[in-house]
């Protein structure tokens, strides 16, 4: 019988590789693309900021322990060092980082990369506060517009165990400001969002109150840079915030299904079992033989005189 098998589609690790010339590449070609509307934010180096990433990547491993360098597809790379540069970001500034899953690479944008990319709307200051059971708060709406009129916090009060909110007030360029309440149940549920969340445990935990103004603070920031006219600030951060709802271990699953799966073509034997058992003629019960039974001699006793013990 013989067998075939179809091998894996591998792709040359060279053909992966991502080198000094890709980043400078890559770098001129960003650079160049400001001549047709592409803007970065002042003082912002790309390719300080690409160099920056790329010395960062190649210490960075995948969920496999593989480096992300050569799990991942080189599109991807290249797909998260532009979105991180359209929005300003810089890793060693720790406002993004990479994460390699089902062989591409992801950027998450981290909480200061958040408030920085808000800056560059037009937000001037963050403040943020948590509210805690037996605060005093009162707030209105007005024309859909939150204002905070009063919060008064006693010190005793401070408990991670009974937080109840979090607010952000964000005050912006032109003096006006911008106000986003959230109550516990959802803060809760933005966390439950993330993979590895588990409620009580872990940083959101240890330190629910540190968290909770983070995320009522991302979720302002959200606000006002949905609102910016830069339309290739708006995709790269609608696609990083895309990101942070992945689940790196589904991801790694599928891929692994895609390109794994199935990759041992079934070969049907020469000689088919099924039509083997179809065209063997079938053979009558022939009748049990009659056998007579011959009787049974009786077996001679031998007896063996053994010394007795007691002798």
């Amino acid at each position: 019988m013989s067998e075939t098998k179809n091998a894996v589609a591998t792709v040359n690790p060279t053909d992966l590789a991502i080198d000094n010339k890709f980043i400078d590449g890559l770098s001129a070609q960003l650079t160049q693309k400001e001549q047709y509307g592409l803007t970065f934010p002042p003082n912002y180096s790309v390719s300080n900021a690409l160099n920056s990433a790329y010395l960062i990547l190649q210490e960075t491993l995948d969920s496999q322990k593989q480096p992300v360098l050569k799990s991942c597809s080189k599109q991807s790379i290249a797909a998260a060092l532009i979105d991180m540069t359209v929005q300003g970001l810089n890793p060693m500034k720790k406002q993004c980082y990479f994460v390699g899953m089902g062989g591409k690479l992801k950027l998450m944008r981290s909480y200061q990369g958040t408030m920085a990319i808000a800056k560059r709307c037009g937000v001037k200051h963050i403040n943020a506060e948590v509210i805690y059971e037996g605060d005093t708060f009162k707030y209105h709406i007005e024309n859909g517009v939150k204002y905070i009129d009063e919060h008064t916090q006693d010190f005793m009060n401070i408990d991670n165990t009974k937080i109840k909110g979090a607010y952000a007030v964000l005050t912006l360029e032109d003096g006006s400001t911008y106000t986003e309440i959230m109550n516990i149940n959802q803060i809760k549920k933005a966390w439950s969002k993330g993979y590895g969340y588990k409620d009580g445990s872990g940083v959101h935990g240890d330190f629910a109150d540190q968290m909770a103004k983070k995320t009522v603070i991302s979720r302002a920031c959200k606000n006002i840079i949905n609102s910016s006219d830069d339309a290739n600030l708006q995709e790269a951060f609608d696609s990083t915030s895309e990101n942070e709802e992945l689940n790196p271990v589904a991801e790694d699953m599928h891929h692994i299904i895609e390109t794994q799966a199935n990759t041992e073509e079934f070969v049907v034997p020469e000689n088919d079992p099924q039509q083997m058992v179809e065209e063997r003629p079938s053979k009558e019960k022939e009748p049990a033989k009659e056998t007579t039974k011959e009787p049974k001699k009786p077996k001679k006793e031998v007896v063996i005189d053994e010394p007795s013990v007691f002798e």
